[in-house]
């Protein structure tokens, strides 16, 4: 198995954010395409199938570079629907974190009033130029924990948003890649999809006056959500360790428990 080394998860960001950031662009472009003349259409504007083509090889730059990792080569690349993309955002919340640091000692900054001050040494980060960052490692004791991360856990039976002015204690980002990701397994034929079939025909019967929007967005939501507790568990067994059962099991006495789709330990 190739060594993971930190100049391969820098350089594995740095793939991941250059394609969000060609996503957006991509994006934007395609609106200002829409705008610029009425008879133009995205699919035969020069620009945009170049970008389109830009994106598709740097998809799969991704892809090389994932298999270093074995929750990639072992089950993500087998999943219908998650690509290299998707896979190395993934990856990249579930195990890593950038932190930055002061550049004069080398100590931790922290957000505060007046911008990044270092816990070491006190001084602010301005006019440092480009931040630096270390590697820091996450780690999810519980998926509960990794649910919260990834925004889809929930407070008083509902997912909690975030209070006007108020930082949230979940990774925005995260939540709409969990969105995302659930939508894309709607499209997706598999056992995800299935899975989300079932969800929405259990909705109608237990929320027969939600429209049908609102009943495919829960059932689209749970089935992000069994996806992110399959991540877990068989990132645990790949990092051998021991995946622990959710409070649901353990102190509920719920008794289903769902394996991972398309994993073989």
């Amino acid at each position: 198995m190739p060594v993971i080394d930190e100049s391969t998860i820098r350089y594995l960001n740095y793939l991941v954010k250059s394609y969000e950031g060609l996503t957006k662009l991509l994006a934007a472009t395609r609106q200002r395409v829409r705008h610029i003349n009425p008879e133009m259409t995205p699919e035969n504007d020069d620009l945009v199938q170049r970008l389109e083509k830009l994106k598709g090889r740097l998809g799969r730059q991704i892809g090389k570079q994932l298999v270093y990792w074995p929750l990639w080569s072992e089950w993500l690349e087998k999943v219908p629907g998650i690509g290299p993309a998707y896979a190395g955002r993934l990856i990249f919340f579930h195990y890593y974190r950038m932190e930055p640091v002061c550049q004069k000692c080398g100590g931790d900054l922290r957000k505060a009033e007046g911008g990044m001050h270092c816990a070491a040494c006190g001084q602010t980060a301005a006019g440092d130029g480009i931040l630096s960052y270390r590697i820091g490692r996450r780690h999810f004791p519980k998926v509960s924990s990794w649910w919260h991360f990834m925004g889809m856990h929930v407070v008083d039976g509902k997912k909690p948003k975030r209070a006007k002015g108020q930082r949230a204690d979940w990774s925005t980002p995260g939540r709409t890649l969990c969105h995302l990701i659930g939508q894309q397994f709607v499209k997706t034929p598999g056992h995800y999809r299935d899975f989300y079939d079932l969800r929405r025909a259990r909705r109608e019967k237990t929320h027969p006056d939600a429209s049908k929007g609102h009943r495919h967005n829960m059932a689209a939501h749970e089935t992000a959500k069994l996806f992110l507790a399959h991540l877990w568990h068989v990132a645990r067994v790949l990092d051998g360790k021991e995946p622990t059962r959710p409070y649901a099991h353990t102190v509920m006495g719920h008794t289903q428990f769902i394996a991972p789709f398309y994993f073989e330990p």
